[in-house]
């Protein structure tokens, strides 16, 4: 089977070159399966950045409105009590 060292020399060198491909397309794999885990992560971690923004942004507009809600409110109990202060003091100086 072997008639010279030659023959030894190529039989290593293509076990050796197979060896290599075997690993390198086992290194491609792993390569391309840790990708499109990276991929499916990344695009959770992006509806959920979504979701929380939606979320920020419907608080921040209830927050808004409650707020300007609670001036108005402020602004009319001012009022009504600017109001009874000035009967009081109507009230006091007709005495």
């Amino acid at each position: 089977m072997f008639n010279t060292s030659l023959d030894i020399l190529y039989l290593v060198l293509s076990l050796s070159a197979l060896l290599l491909t075997v690993f390198l397309c086992l290194a491609l794999y792993q390569f391309i399966v840790s990708a499109r885990k990276i991929n499916r992560l990344a695009s959770a971690a992006e509806k959920m950045a979504i979701k929380g923004e939606e979320l920020i942004s419907f608080l921040h507009d209830r927050i808004g409105h409650g707020t300007a809600l609670v001036m108005g409110l402020a602004e009319v109990i001012k009022k009504v009590i600017a109001s009874f202060s000035g009967k009081k003091e109507s009230k006091k100086k007709a005495k």
